[in-house]
């Protein structure tokens, strides 16, 4: 990053990561030069692990950081404009709740350090009063505008919102509560608080009743080319039909079994997915598989062998209560779908408000796609474009999602179909084959992007950095950008272009 000719840097969180000592079923190289520490304080959690807990914990994790001379030179280069996202305080929290367990237990003094710590090491003029007793003491969203070019709208989008619109299971896995959670089970719970509360989205928001109202006015009064929104989360839909995708990772697995089976492909997906809604419609454990046995048998198949396939297809098969469609992660803006609505709601309907595109970080990733205003409706209307970076050194998403399927005691290693085929990556094409929004997306990539502003394009580049080696040697400045996606939106055209490389 140093040798990038820009003039500032936006962080959109996770600056720091509260949690120590996790271990990963799968574990990427570590730069040496990043040893392990130890918190003076800290909680331990039933995996071992330890998170922040006092300020001194949380003033520890900040100077650790800051020791890494390379970070030291970048923010001696340039001004950083930063909000925090969640683990800078907690794992997927909400105002002074962390998730770690099922009980989403208060924990106010614990939010203050963590207030206090991120006042006290982040470059930001904001407003923090140490002697107030709540813990919403720190006041980190504000706004920049850059002559008549941009406006910078950065958003609080942890202290204010409400719990997550599924509570957490009291097994406290948190599948089925934040991860992969039915689509219509998320929707039925925000109506109900919906209706509970007449409407009001106070008990279903992310930003907060004033946030929500002062981010309004600032993109209605913002009288520049650009309105750019420093958003920690992702807003663009991001669901998975799991019978469809289960249907053609089965497909795929079949394909595999036997060289000079491709030809047959359209063949044996119709069969499986008939087979599939067969069984998940009559409940029938194991599935069957009829029809691919009468298919594979015209083929000429040994029976024995037909029936071994249909073995480690029914191994690979989930809960039937899951195939259904899937919100991939319901702490992003997926789980807020009210406010978001009418957020896109406030730009669709005024003709003053254009060229609004979202600079987004938390998912460890690089995607790009148009954000809806109303991701539901027959006919989706574009509204704005969001732009999610990856993390610098955060594990892929890709890689979090290997290691947490690889997890058996999950008991989600059916997950793999979707995300892995044959080792390779497929989460990138189960999510945009899912999400025709999504313009690009790269879920194994660590990162920065760089955005450049004229008065009629925004480009952005995506650099994705090469990986710490095996024996942990690190790549040099001249290498370590392991390769460049540019993507571009054009003024007044809530699109996203894909540049060919």
């Amino acid at each position: 990053m140093q040798n990038e000719d820009i003039s500032f840097i936006v962080h959109v969180g996770n600056y720091v990561y509260e949690q120590l000592g996790i271990t990963l079923a799968v574990t990427p190289p570590r730069d040496p030069r990043h040893p392990e520490f130890t918190l003076p304080n800290g909680t331990a959690l039933p995996d071992g692990s330890t998170y922040a807990t006092t300020l001194a914990d949380h003033r520890t994790l900040y100077t650790t950081y800051r020791s890494d001379p390379r970070l030291q030179r970048l923010h001696a280069n340039w001004p950083m404009i930063a909000i925090w996202n969640d683990h800078e305080f907690s794992d997927d929290c909400w105002q002074d709740h962390e998730t770690y367990t099922s009980a989403e237990a208060e924990q106010t003094a614990r939010r203050r350090s963590a207030n206090q710590a991120w006042f006290e090491f982040m470059p930001a003029d904001v407003t923090f009063t140490a002697d107030s007793p709540s813990f919403q003491n720190i006041q980190i969203y504000r706004s920049f505008t850059f002559g008549d070019l941009a406006t910078l709208v950065m958003t609080d989008e942890r202290l204010y919102r409400a719990a997550h619109e599924v509570a957490e299971q009291t097994s406290g896995n948190p599948v089925g509560a934040r991860y992969f959670v039915p689509k219509a089970t998320v929707a039925a719970a925000e109506q109900a608080r919906l209706t509970t509360c007449g409407g009001a989205l106070t008990p279903v928001t992310m930003l907060g009743d004033t946030r929500r109202q002062w981010w309004q006015s600032q993109m209605s009064a913002a009288k520049t080319a650009w309105k750019l929104w420093g958003n920690d989360v992702s807003l663009l839909r991001m669901e998975v039909d799991l019978l469809a995708a289960l249907t053609e990772a089965l497909t795929q697995a079949v394909l595999q079994t036997t060289s000079g089976l491709t030809r047959f492909e359209t063949q044996f997906h119709t069969a499986i997915q008939a087979d599939l809604a067969a069984a998940v419609a009559g409940n029938l454990v194991p599935a069957p598989f009829t029809n691919l046995d009468a298919f594979a048998g015209s083929l000429g198949f040994p029976e024995a062998d037909i029936q071994a396939t249909i073995a480690a297809l029914n191994s690979m098969l989930p809960p039937y209560s899951t195939l259904t469609t899937m919100l991939m992660n319901a702490d992003q803006w997926d789980g807020y779908n009210a406010e978001r609505l009418n957020l896109m709601a406030s730009l669709a309907n005024n003709n003053n408000i254009n060229n609004v595109v979202a600079v987004t970080g938390d998912l460890n990733a690089f995607f790009a796609g148009t954000v809806m205003a109303d991701f539901d409706a027959a006919t989706p209307q574009p509204v704005m474009v969001d732009l999610v970076t990856a993390g610098i050194s955060s594990t892929s998403l890709f890689t979090s999602y290997l290691a947490f399927v690889n997890n058996r005691a999950n008991n989600m290693g059916w997950v793999d179909t979707l995300t892995t085929q044959g080792g390779l990556n497929s989460l990138d094409t189960t999510l945009s084959s899912n999400n025709s929004w999504l313009t690009y997306a790269n879920t194994n990539a660590q990162g920065y992007s760089v955005i450049t502003l004229t008065p009629t394009l925004l480009t952005c580049n995506f650099r994705k950095l090469a990986p710490v080696s095996p024996t942990g040697q690190v790549p040099t400045a001249a290498t370590a950008i392991a390769s460049t996606q540019v993507v571009t939106v054009a003024v007044n055209t809530p699109a996203v272009t894909v540049v060919p490389a």
